[in-house]
């Protein structure tokens, strides 16, 4: 059998071939030389003109194209750095407490006017999952905020609440007037600051 060496035409990369010994052998046959890559293909000194067996082959061809990608890339692979210019926070500025009790429902109907022409009381329907009617004045002293309807906004204190019905207090101005069935509300345990009657 014929045995063929690299020529000088043939090259590797001259930072490859600084890493090899001096008298690192070249490939024993031009298929294996056929598969490095044209760029790896350089001159090789004199002697490192010597027969390769096939494996010590693979393993050398290996070596040179992992030393021949090292080069190729060199720093170009510097690590992404993402900017956060771009972003912007947005969302609600209030900050729920999960620890505060509160309840939410809606009007079903309210009650009849007082002697002064004022409406404190209505009954509710619990809304959302796993809410159930509160105990018996269990709801007194929190504070109701009104979440839709004419009264939107309008905040109470609760004075009293039994079963499906909830009472405010009679010192507070304007009553629940204008409050209607299918209005929403929440009642939370913090204090109420309700405008005093004038």
């Amino acid at each position: 059998m014929q045995e063929s060496f690299v020529s000088g035409a043939d090259a590797l990369p001259a930072a490859a071939a600084a890493a090899l010994p001096v008298n690192a052998p070249a490939c024993r046959t031009p298929a294996m030389n056929a598969r490095l890559p044209g760029s790896m293909h350089a001159s090789l000194p004199g002697s490192m003109h010597a027969r390769l067996p096939g494996f010590q082959a693979r393993v050398l061809r290996a070596m040179l194209l992992v030393a021949a990608c090292a080069s190729a890339v060199g720093g170009a692979a510097a690590p992404a750095v993402v900017s956060m210019q771009g972003f912007q926070r947005i969302g609600h500025d209030i900050v729920v407490d999960p620890a505060l009790r509160r309840f939410t429902a809606k009007v079903v109907a309210v009650g009849k006017p007082g002697d002064d022409g004022k409406i404190y009381s209505f009954t509710v329907e619990p809304i959302g999952p796993g809410i159930g009617l509160p105990v018996a004045k269990e709801l007194r002293g929190w504070r109701l905020t009104v979440l839709s309807g004419a009264r939107f906004l309008g905040v109470f204190e609760v004075a009293d609440n039994q079963g499906a019905e909830i009472t405010i207090g009679k010192t507070q101005a304007g009553g629940l007037n204008g409050l209607a069935p299918g209005d929403v509300f929440i009642v939370e345990d913090i204090p109420a600051q309700a405008p005093e009657a004038t």
